[in-house]
């Protein structure tokens, strides 16, 4: 029960039975971590850890995926159904306007996690011109494909976290409606300036690119302080041990590696796998 409007819930239901049957054909992702193969640069996410762009490694010269995941795409334009209320005050230190009761797990999380880690490299990318050819051969890869698109697998990933959220049953519909639009509004800001930083690559607008990679990172950013911090620092330690365990960097956890991982990371890392792949 997510309190949704009976539009949302339709959607959500609609858009659960598509992912189902889109994972029984698996295509290729190549998740917008930028892959960047032998072109990888680092991303400093926590103190003193670099990490490579990609859990997806990517090691052919045409940069093509070695690992495949089932489809997990939605289309996020549906979640416009929902009803819009402009805004309400927010409670002081608080990652939600309505009441939660449960946030989704730490599965629907990390991947959305690894995505916020890519804008956040390609935003130190985009500072580099030698760098521009590139990052945008990547988003035009990133926006490819119509309902198939990267942007639009990781724009369902937004919204089937979204849905499921758990607020309290007897949370007024206008808080909640709020808060499910600003998370919305906050991945689809994402895409938007990623869009546009894409076409400013092309035109090659120094001070446009730098606006947009900016954006970017803003809009990414917003979309994640709406998460309860426990949450943001346990998705982190999660991701951390999986990189961690992960000696030969080929984006895929042996048995051997999986059994270095604690009991509570080995099984959210498998529920992880599970739902979107390695």
């Amino acid at each position: 029960h997510n309190n949704t409007s009976p539009t949302s819930s339709f959607v959500c239901v609609g858009a659960h039975h598509w992912i189902y049957a889109m994972r029984t054909k698996p295509i290729y992702t190549a998740s917008l971590i930028f892959a960047l193969g032998t072109h990888a640069f680092t991303a400093p996410h926590s103190e003193g850890v670099l990490r490579d762009i990609s859990l997806d490694a990517i090691s052919s010269p045409n940069n093509e995926p070695i690992s495949r995941r089932n489809a997990l795409l939605a289309s996020s334009s549906a979640a416009a159904a929902m009803i819009g209320v402009s805004s309400l005050p927010k409670p002081a230190n608080a990652a939600s306007p309505a009441n939660v009761v449960e946030w989704p797990s730490l599965e629907y999380l990390e991947p959305i996690y690894e995505f916020k880690l890519s804008v956040d490299a390609l935003q130190r990318g985009s500072k580099d011109k030698t760098k521009w050819s590139f990052l945008k051969k990547r988003l035009d890869k990133f926006f490819s494909g119509g309902l198939l698109s990267e942007k639009y697998y990781y724009s369902g990933l937004g919204f089937q976290y979204m849905a499921r959220i758990r607020y309290s049953d007897n949370e007024l519909k206008a808080f909640i409606n709020i808060d499910q639009n600003e998370r919305y509004e906050a991945m689809e800001a994402t895409m938007e300036s990623l869009k546009s930083l894409r076409n400013n690559f092309a035109k090659e607008l120094p001070d446009k690119i730098t606006a947009d990679a900016d954006a970017a990172k803003a809009s990414i950013s917003k979309w994640f302080d709406l998460i309860p911090a426990s949450d943001l620092a346990a998705v982190e330690k999660l991701f951390l041990a999986v990189r961690t365990a992960d000696k030969d960097r080929n984006g895929r956890l042996s048995d051997d590696e999986l059994a270095t991982l604690s009991e509570t990371d080995r099984t959210y890392w498998k529920k992880r796998v599970d739902l979107v792949g390695e």
